[in-house]
This record gives C-alpha cells, structure tokens and sequence, in this order.
C-alpha cells in the first residue's frame, strides 16, 4: 500500500471508502487518526497524503513544528487585523468591487472553458470562492436577475465565514506556539481618514507607527514595546481528540464540541429516552400479557 488508493478521497466519497480510509490511517497514524472525526475525508485524505510522501506520521510533524525553536529566533510577526463587524462590511464591499471589475465575464469564459458534462461534485479551482457559489445562475432558465442576487450574497457570506476561519486559525493554531512573537495592529478605524498618510490619521497612529516600532525594536535587539498587542494564548490549547458517545452513536471531535454535545437538546433527549426505555417496555409486556375479559361483542366493537 502506497496510499495511491486514497488520492481520490473526497468529502463526496462514499462512507465506505472514507471509513476505510479512516482504518489505515488508524494503522499508519493512529495518534492523527484519535484527532479527526472519521468521516472527515478531506483531513483523512491530508494525514494519509503527508504520511506516504514524507515518511513520518504526520502527527510526529504537527508535534514537532508545535515544540521546536524556530529558524529564527530574533523575528516578527505582524498580523493586520480589524473588528469582526468591520471586517465583515469589507468583504462585502470586496464582493462588489469584484462584480463592478468584470467577475460575471469571467465567471462565463470560465464555464463556457467547462466540458459540457461535469461530475455532480467537482473539486479542485472549482470549488474556490468565487465559482461554485454561481452554478445556480448558469444552471437557471428563468428569473436569472433574482438567482444571481442570491448567488452573490452566498459569496458574500462564504468570504466572510473564510476570513472568520483564517482568524480562528491564527488564534487556535498559529499563536499557541511558545516561541513565536505575534502582535496584532488594529484598522478597524482607518476608513474615517481623509488621508492615510497624514501622520495624524489612524491609519498611520494605529497601523504604521506601532510596526514600525516594533520593527525596530526586533532590529536593534531591544525588548518589544506595545506589549498590549502581542496576541498569547495563555490557556493551554483545546483538547482535538476524538470522543463517542454511546447514547448518541456519535463521535465528537474536541472537547469543546463534546461539552456542547453533552449540554444538547437532542443529548439530554436522548439520556431521558434511555432510562424511562425499560419501564415502557415493562408496561408495554404487561399490557400484552393481560387476559382478555372481554366478551364478543365488546371485542368485535373494540376493533
């Protein structure tokens, strides 16, 4: 096994191909595979891929990278970042302005480009942002106007859930690592410039000045000023590892997702069924077992 047979592993794959998949990562990697949910075959696929070309579990990769020095121990990182509610209005406006240059073109030259039969699932640079989200427009033989609309706002909300996610990754992820010097500058305020390089705008106060100081601080090897926008992960990070929960059949993946699980409607639903299953069925026998007093006629108008 060369982990050729899974290179055509996809979230649209048959649940047994990903379970057996999810098995032989079990075998090669079963520390990566107790951290993903066993129907994710996307991750599945990626652990298996790393696995095969590299030689090393990947699990024995991701500790590495999380431990190690880094290359270069006198670094910077700076992340440019904004209000959640801001950040989400700039997508939007990034949407618009790429509809206003051209996008409906090329999003035609590009399906016109297509074979005329495509798979019912597709993947690869047609399932990027931008493309997939339009397939009801070409696919539509009437009310178009109104179809594109919808297209439209469904990119709008699949940037901003990516940006949300690019975020969460940085945080989860990226900044949990002991060694790493990340600090944050805020543009949540920029718009409100006249001017962004008038050295009074926020652009310039809020962006520019604290990087260029703290750029020169790394530079000249000086302790880091604007302590306040380092982003640190104090609390350890959250715990990937698989749980199954017997009264749901279900396996939860972190354990946040798994205190969410426990605190459910459908959990706690489940847990009352469970327990006041056997008295029904007690009752149910009893029912069944009681002699039947009645006589003919009362029988035949009961049925």
């Amino acid at each position: 096994v060369h982990g050729a047979e899974f290179s055509t592993l996809s979230e649209h794959s048959t649940a047994g191909e990903v379970q057996t998949a999810y098995e032989h990562l079990q075998r090669v990697d079963p520390d990566m595979a107790g951290r993903l949910h066993p129907k994710h075959a996307r991750r599945i696929k990626r652990s298996l891929e790393v696995y095969y070309h590299m030689g090393t579990p990947h699990s024995k990769i991701l500790e590495h990278q999380a431990t190690h020095e880094l290359r270069y121990p006198n670094h910077l990182v700076l992340m440019l970042d904004a209000e959640k509610e801001v950040l989400n209005r700039r997508m939007d406006r990034r949407v618009d302005k790429m509809i206003k240059c051209g996008l409906l073109d090329e999003l035609t030259q590009l399906h016109n480009s297509l074979p005329n039969q495509l798979p019912e699932h597709y993947d690869g640079i047609l399932q990027a942002i931008g493309y997939k989200e339009f397939d009801p427009y070409f696919n539509a033989t009437e009310n178009r106007d109104l179809v594109w609309e919808q297209c439209v706002e469904s990119m709008k909300a699949h940037t901003r859930r990516y940006a949300n996610q690019q975020r969460q990754w940085v945080r989860n992820r990226f900044a949990i690592h002991p060694h790493l010097q990340l600090y944050t500058v805020d543009s949540s305020n920029y718009e409100q410039d006249t001017d962004i390089h008038c050295p009074t705008s926020h652009w310039w106060q809020e962006v520019v000045t604290p990087a260029v100081e703290l750029c020169s601080d790394v530079l000249s090897s000086r302790p880091l000023r604007h302590s306040d926008r380092r982003l640190c992960v104090s609390s350890p990070a959250e715990d990937t590892s698989n749980r199954h929960c017997d009264t749901c059949a279900r396996t939860i993946t972190g354990s946040k997702q798994w205190r969410e699980h426990l605190a459910s409607k459908r959990h706690r639903k489940q847990v009352t069924y469970l327990k006041e299953k056997p008295l029904w069925e007690e009752r149910k026998r009893q029912r069944l077992n009681q002699p039947n007093t009645a006589g003919p006629a009362q029988c035949e108008t009961t049925l």
